[in-house]
């Protein structure tokens, strides 16, 4: 269709892949081209509740890492904008690779004890750290429901964590994180506890993860380079891109601004809910130039109100994220 957005008109002109080494440190226009088809059509079935983009980036660290594409969706988390992988996927990186060994020898609901080793140390080292109940309280950690209900599985996954940031650098540089180092709920493997598509609280300041049932995003799936796809895959239909003025619009109209998802009246019953200090939303508001939030723009007003829901219980969020789909007489409610 002409009206998509041009991206997918002109074909990308993407460099031969890099090397280094020997070693190719980014894909081939021919992978290249693969990756994006895999992403547009994970964003169309919606398995995972997340955009195209946020699947290609997943599957571009996952690649670094020696992972294939769903192990990578599945393992590789985005969190508060940042990338990051919990315990379970790092430990499974390292063995799977035969870079190491990471094992637990001691476990219970007051420490863990990790033994390690790198391949290339000699055979008789290994090298032991331990994470305890009294490190997490320092890191403030023990106060979230995860640490109180499996303090012994919480450990675990901590300590190994630890392990691979310590003493793997050079393997995970691009997945520095894990999520709880985020702030992330998490669970007993390391990964994020509450997915969007459950709590959409936990969307926080990610961009690609829709919540369930939530109105279409009007965008264009990712466009490919001009080597074509081994394995032709049909692209999700896309639709006109929000940014090109409807056919019925006289040529340089200017259109209004997209209302926003919330009302910037609801921001201070927000900070309410999220037990928030009322400095902390004057300094968001004057930070983007204004006095007031009624004088904030729309997308500003998404911003922080996503940042305070991010903070709310989830009762208390999906509160308000239902009043902001009953605005919309096409949305339908995800609760």
């Amino acid at each position: 269709m002409k009206e998509h957005n041009q991206m997918n008109e002109e074909p990308m002109k993407v460099p031969e892949a890099v090397t280094h080494h020997g070693s190719t440190l980014t894909p081939s226009p021919s992978e290249y081209n693969t990756l994006m088809a895999i992403a547009n059509q994970v964003a169309a079935a919606k398995v995972f509740g997340i955009s195209a983009e946020l699947a290609f980036c997943k599957m571009l660290a996952g690649r670094e890492l020696g992972l294939p594409p769903m192990a990578a969706l599945v393992e590789v988390e985005c969190y508060d904008g940042k990338l990051a992988m919990g315990a379970k996927g790092k430990v499974a990186v390292v063995r799977g690779r035969r870079l190491g060994d990471i094992n637990l020898v001691e476990l219970n609901g007051q420490r863990a004890v990790v033994k390690f080793r790198r391949a290339e140390w000699a055979t008789e080292r290994w090298e032991e750290f331990a994470y305890t109940w009294q490190d997490a309280e320092t890191a403030g950690l023990t106060r979230k429901d995860n640490w109180r209900k499996n303090p012994r599985s919480m450990l675990g996954q901590r300590a190994q964590s630890h392990v691979c940031q310590l003493y793997f650098q050079d393997v995970f540089a691009g997945v520095p994180y894990s999520p709880d180092e985020l702030g992330a709920e998490t669970d007993e493997d390391g990964r994020v506890a509450l997915q969007a598509a459950i709590n959409p609280s936990f969307t926080k300041s990610i961009p690609g993860i829709v919540p369930k049932d939530a109105e279409e995003p009007k965008v264009a799936p990712l466009a490919t380079v001009a080597t074509p796809v081994a394995v032709p895959v049909e692209p999700p239909s896309a639709q006109q891109s929000p940014l090109t003025p409807p056919a019925s619009a006289p040529a340089g109209a200017d259109l209004p601004p997209a209302p926003g998802k919330y009302l910037a009246s609801e921001l201070p019953e927000m900070l309410a809910a999220a037990k928030v200090p009322a400095e902390k939303l004057a300094a968001a508001i004057a930070k983007r130039g204004v006095k007031h939030e009624s004088e904030l723009a729309p997308k500003d007003v998404d911003e922080i109100a996503e940042k305070l829901l991010g903070l709310m219980d989830r009762a208390a969020a999906a509160a308000f994220r239902d009043r902001a789909y009953k605005r919309s007489p096409e949305a339908k409610s995800p609760f």
